[in-house]
This record gives structure tokens, sequence and C-alpha cells, in this order.
């Protein structure tokens, strides 16, 4: 790590909070189930808000070397949305039997395509549900989400339509391309 840039490390930190906070939603539907929906909702905004620092952190002074767990940020989102779609299975808001099958699937194709756009598409469905359970159970956790995801496209509005959609369009339509 040595000659690493300070915001660097901090970032990686942050990603690696993000898999603690992926093990801890999973732990509260071991622990608690339906009841700690509040508390699996705030694990999931407390990792939405390291996704943003850390993307924000390491763009701040580019490096040329990127890290281990720098190359590893999107498995890392896709162990968060295991660890919500885990919860949300165990404590009977989903059928435990397709959430198994689901995750399977989307990680298997993840990992036979390698498309980064499958990765973060995979974990679309997976926070909606998360949503829609927080707006029928849990209405003020629902709000704490809503409220993040509006501050995150307020925030980062001239990256987000300029450099994030067409990134992910384009590897949707590679993902196409190489289906057919």
């Amino acid at each position: 790590m040595h000659g690493l840039p300070l915001a660097k490390l901090v970032a990686d930190t942050l990603t690696g909070a993000r898999c603690f906070l992926a093990v801890y939603i999973a732990w509260v539907g071991l622990a608690l189930g339906a009841d700690g929906l509040g508390r699996a909702m705030v694990g999931l905004v407390c990792a939405w808000v390291t996704d943003l620092l850390d993307g924000t952190l390491a763009r701040l002074k580019p490096c040329p070397r990127q890290t281990w767990i720098g190359r590893r940020d999107l498995e890392v989102d896709i162990a968060v949305a295991g660890g919500v779609l885990f919860y949300l299975a165990w404590s009977g808001y989903v059928s435990g039997l397709v959430a198994l099958a689901y995750f399977l699937l989307a990680v298997a194709g993840y990992s036979l395509s390698g498309n980064r756009a499958l990765g973060m598409a995979m974990q679309a469905p997976i926070y909606l549900l998360a949503l829609a359970t927080a707006y029928r159970y849990a209405f003020a956790h629902f709000v704490l989400a809503a409220l993040w995801i509006a501050i995150v496209i307020v925030v980062t509005w001239p990256r987000f339509p300029k450099e994030v959609v067409p990134d992910f369009l384009r590897d949707v339509a590679q993902l196409l391309r190489l289906r057919r």
C-alpha cells in the first residue's frame, strides 16, 4: 500500500466496510427477521453512502495503480445486494427458493460474462424490492432511502447523465451483442 494517496486508502477502507455491511444486513435477517427491516434499511443506506464516497475519493487523485479492493468494488456491491436479498428471504418477505435461484443465476451470468452492466443491473430488482418492502412495512426507513437516492442524483447530476448512464447503456448493448 506504500505510495498510495490517502484518498485511495480511505476509499478502500470504505469499500471494505461495505463488505461488513453486507454481512450485517444478512445477520439482521437471522437475528431479528421481519422486525429488523428498519435496521436492514439503515444498513443498506450506509452501504450506499460508502459506495458514493469511495468512488468520489478514488477519483480525487487518480492513481495509475488500482488496488486489489478497488478492482473488486462491483463484487462488493453485489455482496451488499446479496445480503439484502438474504435478509428479505430469511425474513419471509420473498420466497427463499426464488431469492436463491435469482441470486445464483445473476452471479453466474455476471461471472461468466464479466459484463459490468449485468453486475450492476442484477442489483436493481433487489433494491427495488427492498424499497417496496420498506414502503409497505417501514415507511420512515423508505423515506430515508428515498431521500438518500434523491441526494445522490442531485450531487452527482452532471456526472450521472453524462458518464454513468451512457457507460451502463453501452455495456448493456455489448451484453446483448454477446447473446446473439
